[in-house]
């Protein structure tokens, strides 16, 4: 999804449009120049944050099932997050198609605010305050599709009905999601 942004969203005529009146050109040379140079660590760190976010829900997700006392490995418990990551592969294809048919005369505002089907979508985000960006964008309908799949996936392994798997998942995933939006919203409160 990152390659087919770069290719089919990202121009250089964006970063002159967004940055010209802020930039002199040489700047903004500079600036397109150092991205495609570092464009590869961006291929690099994703698979990398992917298993890492991953990991992280399944800990919680095994931390939760030992507090319950089930005997779930976490192994069994690891391909729960990893099945259900997919989804997240939907905004992607969607913000493609929607730049690439739909909404083809946008902005480099327009492509770092796109957030399909989410809150923010519904709210101007130049109006909204900086550190509620993430977590109106984090309000999805994607989100909660993930949500439904690992509580299904849960409830094969767990036993648990869908309810009782959403209610496992907002005591430990869920958790982990807010400490993590807080975490977010403290962060560009202090560098913003």
């Amino acid at each position: 999804m990152i390659f087919l942004t770069e290719q089919f969203l990202l121009s250089d005529n964006l970063y002159y449009e967004a940055y010209g009146d802020v930039l002199p050109v040489d700047a903004i040379d500079r600036l397109i120049s150092n991205g495609s140079n570092w464009s590869w660590l961006a291929y690099i760190c994703l698979p990398i944050f992917v298993m890492l976010r991953v990991l992280s829900v399944c800990f919680l997700l095994h931390i939760g099932s030992l507090f319950i006392k089930t005997n779930t490995s976490f192994t069994s418990l690891l391909r729960v997050p990893l099945q259900a990551e997919f989804i997240f592969l939907l905004p992607g294809f969607t913000k493609l198609i929607w730049f690439l048919f739909f909404y083809t005369e946008f902005t480099l505002h327009d492509l770092q605010y796109f957030a399909p089907l989410s809150v923010l979508s519904m709210v101007n985000p130049l109006e909204t305050p900086s550190y509620m960006i993430y977590p109106l964008q984090l309000l999805n309908l994607f989100e909660a599709g993930y949500w439904c799949i690992l509580a299904s996936r849960l409830g094969d392994i767990l036993k648990f009905d869908f309810a009782s798997s959403i209610a496992f998942l907002a005591c430990t995933y869920g958790v982990g999601l807010l400490l993590w939006v807080i975490f977010i919203m403290f962060l560009t409160v202090s560098l913003g």
